[in-house]
């Protein structure tokens, strides 16, 4: 069981803004095979959300340098922490409207809590004794409470990370 504190940005213009989070995750592994959970509240009260996820991932070992884990992942967001991330409040729309230059963005309130299903990968490349790289990939089905919001342009989100890693 781990704990942990962790920055939370807003999609959007509104990055500017971030709420931190504190959580606890532990984990279960058999062979290849892992399980993992976790739960994760907001500290600093900008949503007052809470975040539940659980995981299932299993390593394939690849010639030896290679390793693949593929993830699916369902995450579940309180209506306050789906509304904070996913909604548009006044304030945002009335600086919209101020702007002449900016798309207008009408309020929309997520009204219930919502559930995202997630599959990503991990690709870990053993270059030496000290140093690997990493990728990773993953796609996120976004909960139709979400994807109501006219601002959202689509029903999945995408993200990537490319990294290089030393050990010592």
């Amino acid at each position: 069981m781990d704990g942990y504190l962790a920055p939370r940005m807003r999609p959007g213009d509104s990055r500017k803004k971030f709420s931190v989070d504190a959580g606890l995750s532990g984990g279960y592994q058999f062979g290849l095979s892992s399980i993992s959970l976790s739960a994760q509240q907001d500290l600093t009260g900008k949503s007052n959300g809470t975040e539940l996820q659980a995981s299932y991932s299993f390593t394939i070992p690849f010639v030896r340098k290679n390793v693949f884990i593929p993830r699916v992942s369902i995450t579940w967001q309180s209506q306050k922490l789906a509304n904070y991330l996913w909604g548009i409040d006044q304030e945002t729309y009335l600086k919209t409207l101020a702007n002449a230059d900016e798309l207008t963005l009408n309020p929309y309130n997520v009204t219930s809590s919502v559930v995202n299903f997630s599959a990503g990968i991990t690709h870990v490349y053993r270059i030496d004794d000290h140093w690997n790289t990493l990728a990773m990939g993953q796609i996120t089905s976004l909960d139709e409470s979400i994807t109501k919001n006219p601002a959202v342009e689509r029903s999945l989100d995408y993200s990537f990370i490319f990294g290089v890693a030393y050990t010592f």
